[in-house]
């Protein structure tokens, strides 16, 4: 692909090319050049929605605490939103293979716009956000988390929703990390409940729902 490439380079098979030397790379597990290679395609069609997917992976592995950075990558987000928003089943893929895709894009998307309006203290839309990607992908600790946090840390707090996906973070998390969360659920039952033994009964709720129940109350986990 690379050779070909060179003796192309204004091929128009030139994007297609990209798109295969990409997946070739993230196979490989090469994110260095899963980084340049995903800069090539996006510099020649920007709205490339394998390149943009490529970019919004890299995200935790390429992003530098600055607001620049998270600026570039909530753009970059939001751009395959709305690009995948609008994109059709590639010739060859089937309808089940392109949904599952979609799914996965989605979930990636949504994950950065998400994290990024977190991390920028935007808490409503980090929730808008993560909850779309959560949705897509409901076991992902990662996401769960952090969406959590987008309830809790709003103003005003938003505590059903924010102890669920806590308790649900809780089940999810790395056996090390699990201790820590619990005694951190525990001091937020006591924070809004005036005690923890909530905490439990919320925890048992979240290990069968991906979602808080429609009926889920202050008053129910009292």
């Amino acid at each position: 692909m690379e050779s070909f490439l060179r003796q192309y380079p204004n091929s128009v098979a030139k994007e297609d090319a990209l798109e295969r030397l990409l997946d070739t790379y993230e196979q490989l597990g090469n994110l260095r050049e899963v980084e340049a290679t995903a800069g090539r395609l996006l510099q020649r069609n920007p709205e490339n929605l394998q390149g943009l997917w490529a970019r919004a992976k890299l995200f935790p592995y390429t992003n530098t605490d600055q607001p620049d950075s998270y600026q570039q990558s909530a753009d970059i987000a939001k751009r395959g939103l709305r690009v995948l928003g609008g994109a059709a089943k590639p010739q060859g893929m089937t309808a089940a293979d392109f949904e599952k895709q979609r799914s996965a894009m989605s979930s990636t998307f949504n994950a950065v716009a998400g994290f990024v309006a977190l991390k920028m203290k935007d808490y409503r839309e980090a929730q808008r956000y993560l909850r779309a990607s959560v949705e897509s992908n409901p076991d992902l600790f990662s996401n769960v988390y952090p969406l959590a946090l987008s309830y809790l840390l709003s103003e005003p707090a938003e505590p059903v929703q924010g102890l669920f996906f806590l308790a649900r973070a809780t089940n999810l998390a790395p056996e090390s990390a699990r201790k820590k969360l619990d005694a951190y659920g525990k001091e937020e039952c006591v924070k809004y409940y005036g005690s923890d033994r909530s905490w439990a009964s919320i925890k048992a709720i979240a290990r069968t729902h991906a979602t808080p129940p429609l009926t889920l109350t202050i008053d129910e986990l009292r």
